[in-house]
């Protein structure tokens, strides 16, 4: 079967020492050699190619500094030099073209103000336009679901970003 990339609050999965992400072979329901081993807790996780976007509210990822948002090979778990650097947790990560949403409790992102929700791009790292109104106050941003703009800017997605979060709770994404 599919290995299976989990993301979560824990720190021990298919039979191995793992903190907070680990792949978990299809077939044997066994951790991989796959151990990004984040120090906190991961509330998102998306595959954009041959890599997850995670979100959380994690400083350190696979040895590297990533303030709550990384982007991880699947093949490695290595992150990459992608480094927004949010000063609050991310709770929802949704891939739209070149640009990835952040949502969460944040309000800084590489230190310019974004009230709760940001557009980033993938690959240049720096920030772009975002076609609606981004500022959110006293909002839950657990659950952020992405929505076609009348020009088709953003793409539909049929998954939630996140669902409601609950203590010790485990996100899934499917490995093919």
């Amino acid at each position: 079967g599919s290995d299976v990339v989990l993301a979560g609050d824990f720190t021990f999965a298919g039979g191995q020492t793992r903190n907070r992400l680990a792949m978990i072979s299809g077939a044997t329901g066994l951790a991989l050699a796959w151990n990004p081993n984040a120090n906190n807790i991961v509330y998102d996780i998306v595959r954009d190619g041959d890599d997850m976007l995670v979100g959380g509210s994690f400083t350190q990822i696979s040895g590297q500094t990533r303030n709550r948002v990384a982007r991880v090979a699947i093949a490695t778990g290595v992150v990459s030099a992608w480094n927004p650097t949010l000063n609050n947790a991310v709770y929802a990560i949704v891939p739209a073209g070149a640009n990835v949403l952040l949502g969460g409790t944040f309000t800084s992102v590489g230190g310019l103000a974004r009230n709760r929700i940001a557009s980033r791009e993938k690959i240049r790292r720096k920030f772009v336009y975002v076609p609606f109104h981004a500022e959110m106050r006293d909002v839950n941003q657990r659950d952020i679901r992405p929505q076609p703009l009348h020009d088709g800017q953003i793409p539909a997605r049929e998954r939630a970003a996140v669902a409601p979060c609950q203590q010790h709770r485990v996100r899934l994404e499917g490995i093919q």
